[in-house]
């Protein structure tokens, strides 16, 4: 099931870039990785809802920023980004034994 979600937004996020773009924007790659950080650290100390909803939330009211102000540039596609990052750090610890071990590994790579 979790693998099925995954691959869906994987699909939704190549869709919504650039048609069918394989080389991912510097700026979708940053969205994915901060998100996927954001996400890491958060994972101690709240569940997986809440979580991804942090997370989330903080990149949407990053974009909401970007469409008030006019240092940046508003986009879905960033969205998409973030909830692959967030989706993409909770399946990889999902598994893992001993959370704060697992952290420390990811963090250095």
């Amino acid at each position: 099931m979790k693998l099925k979600l995954l691959l869906i937004l994987l699909l939704i996020f190549v869709v919504s870039i650039n048609g069918f773009s394989y080389n991912l924007p510097s700026d979708k790659l940053k969205h994915i990785a901060i998100s996927f950080s954001m996400s890491l650290f958060l994972q101690p100390y709240v569940g997986y809802p809440e979580n991804l909803f942090i997370t989330l939330g903080l990149g949407v009211g990053k974009e909401v920023y970007d469409f008030f102000s006019k240092t940046g540039h508003a986009d879905f596609a960033d969205l998409i980004a973030d909830l692959y990052g967030a989706v993409l750090s909770v399946r990889e610890l999902s598994n893992c034994a001993n959370k704060r071990l697992c952290i420390g590994i990811v963090w250095v790579f």
